[in-house]
């Protein structure tokens, strides 16, 4: 249950970074200038890097998730070991 309040959160967290860029790349003006449209561009590019690196993060817990998941389910087959004079003579 925990997990699942905290997959919603981080949605919630991406999509008002979403919102935020999606209104910091409104149509440009004409009388705007060159520094501001340079700046805003620059805080597009972070704020898309930011979720960028947010999402590869979740893809490595979510990866290694996955790997214990595999691990506890994958029938593990014990390797026997030789209790018996007779049979190292066999082996031999």
């Amino acid at each position: 249950m925990d997990q699942v309040f905290d997959l919603v959160q981080e949605v919630e967290q991406v999509k008002s970074k979403l919102d935020v860029s999606a209104l910091s790349s409104s149509p440009t003006k004409k009388s705007e200038s060159p520094h501001a449209r340079r700046m805003r561009n620059l805080a597009t590019q972070r704020q898309l890097r930011d979720i960028a690196a947010m999402q590869q993060e979740r893809m490595g817990q979510l990866q290694a998730e996955i790997e214990n998941l595999h691990r506890r389910s994958y029938p593990s087959f014990a390797q026997r070991t030789i209790n018996y004079p007779d049979e190292i003579d066999r082996i031999l």
